[in-house]
């Protein structure tokens, strides 16, 4: 949707018209900016808007036309006649009026939050002073392509344990669902004792069968509240807080979180910002817990202490990572080091996910089989029985 907003900067009242999913995303991606919108009105979906903007493919190309020597502005003038109707061309023609209106690329970026995050925008903000905005969105790519290597190493590592379970758990509930209470039917009908397990079991199936609309229901109702809160970043935070309290887990995503602080650091610190100003940029951007660690260690840094006690004192560095950021800073390379802490990390990381799933693939494929084998084994006891009984 469209908004208007009214926010002050510099002392003077700006009204500007931007695009977000909803009120609060706008207002949080203006404050992670760090500016304070006064007001906020819905104005609508822009027509042509249909589609999706792909800001990594658009940063893509205009890295290699910056490489080939093409100006600034007649990149995005190239990007816009190739763009056809739609979100990218809607996106494009308001980066072109801003640049043509004499704001600079940042302050152009900045106009469209739902679109250009926050690190990418202090990056070119931090470019655009130096004169180097070439290398800022080289960095900012590979930054892209580093977490988009780890993410995809994820998916491969989960695709096929969760197949597993999904497809374990819709055969178990073909079971208790559609097979169970028709065995539980037959054996009603029959009048024979059955074995201790058989019987709860038959009871178990002649209950669903009284209930099942009301479970189905349920089933539903719970699979939606599930996609409504994974779809919604506050109903993530709250999932991955859950999981960070589990135990020997809840670590190990904490440190798979602490490899892209460092990473988001160092890509800070090459783009030129300051440390204190990288650290404080930041916030939001991290789970809760290590979001509150790394503003404790902004305020050390603000007292004087140097970056590595600082994140020693809040535990957010283990001591191989210590010894390298010690090492960076008296050396004077402290992005380099960040880089190879976050290197580190990723490593290691990737190690621990290949053993948790060497052990993990087998023990669910036991725990789904020992489930599904026993209700069938079960179910079809009082069947074995009654042939033992004819012959």
């Amino acid at each position: 949707m469209r908004f208007e907003v009214r926010l002050l900067e510099q002392g003077q009242l700006r009204r500007l018209r931007l695009e977000a999913d909803s009120p609060a995303a706008l207002d949080a991606a203006l404050r992670a900016q760090g500016r304070l919108a006064l007001s906020v009105r819905a104005l609508g979906r822009e027509r042509g808007a249909a589609g999706r903007f792909d800001s990594q493919l658009f940063l893509q190309e205009l890295t290699g036309l910056l490489q080939a020597g093409v100006g600034l502005i007649e990149a995005l003038q190239v990007e816009l006649r190739k763009a056809r109707a739609g979100a990218t061309r809607a996106v494009l023609q308001r980066l072109c009026a801003s640049l043509h209106s004499g704001e600079a690329l940042s302050a152009a970026l900045a106009a469209q939050p739902q679109h250009f995050d926050p690190l990418l925008l202090a990056s070119v903000r931090a470019s655009e002073t130096s004169g180097t905005l070439l290398p800022a969105l080289q960095r900012y790519l590979d930054y892209r392509a580093q977490l988009q290597r780890v993410q995809r190493t994820l998916v491969a590592a989960l695709l096929y344990p969760c197949t597993l379970l999904g497809v374990g758990l819709l055969v178990l509930l073909f079971l208790l669902l559609y097979v169970l209470p028709r065995f539980a039917q037959i054996f009603s009908d029959l009048g024979r004792e059955l074995p201790l397990f058989s019987r709860l079991l038959m009871q178990l199936g002649t209950a669903i069968d009284a209930h099942r609309i009301g479970l189905l229901a349920l089933l539903a109702l719970a699979g939606l509240a599930l996609a409504l809160s994974l779809g919604t970043p506050p109903g993530r935070q709250r999932w991955l807080q859950g999981l960070l309290q589990l135990p020997g887990l809840g670590g190990r995503l904490d440190q798979f979180a602490r490899a892209r602080l460092f990473r988001m650091l160092a890509l800070l610190l090459d783009s030129g910002l300051p440390l204190l100003q990288a650290c404080r940029l930041l916030q939001g951007l991290l789970s809760a817990a290590l979001d509150r660690r790394l503003q404790q260690a902004a305020r050390l840094l603000q007292a004087g202490h140097a970056l590595s006690q600082a994140l020693r004192e809040q535990q957010l560095v283990c001591p191989v990572a210590d010894s390298l950021l010690a090492a960076g800073e008296r050396s004077g390379e402290l992005a380099q080091a960040l880089h190879r802490i976050a290197d580190y990390y990723d490593a290691d990381n990737g190690r621990w996910l290949e053993r948790f799933m060497r052990l993990f693939e087998p023990l669910l494929m036991l725990v789904l089989g020992a489930l599904i084998g026993g209700v069938v084994v079960m179910m079809y006891m009082p069947v074995f029985e009654l042939a033992g009984a004819l012959q």
